[in-house]
């Protein structure tokens, strides 16, 4: 039988958010969110971390509820991330970590207090 997934045909430009998440598929970026979410890259490294990788996935299936409930269960420890970059006076990256929050959760309080 033929393979179940042929190459997409190439889409428009994918935002600049994940720059190395675009050519994945769905499948793969879950995929790559677990093994992130089992190394605790939960939102380090920049480009490779399970935050991103779920955002990705929403980006391609945006009522993709796996992605959107690991985002929820993620959010609490991403928030005590940026508040440890806030404490330690790494402005750079605790920026970069509320960014991807307020992706995650637009608008949130969350978002809004540790800003």
């Amino acid at each position: 039988a033929p393979a179940a997934q042929a190459p997409a045909p190439a889409a428009a430009p994918a935002p600049a958010a994940a720059p190395a998440a675009p050519q994945l598929s769905v499948e793969q970026l879950l995929d790559a969110a677990r093994s992130a979410m089992n190394d605790e890259r939960l939102v380090a490294p920049a480009g490779s971390n399970a935050v991103e990788f779920y955002l990705a996935v929403l980006e391609q299936q945006p009522d993709n509820d796996v992605a959107r409930q690991a985002l929820v269960d993620v959010f609490p420890l991403a928030a005590n991330t940026a508040e440890r970059a806030i404490a330690q006076r790494d402005v750079a990256e605790a920026d970069r970590i509320i960014a991807l929050l307020d992706k995650a959760s637009p608008g949130s309080f969350t978002v809004t207090s540790l800003r």
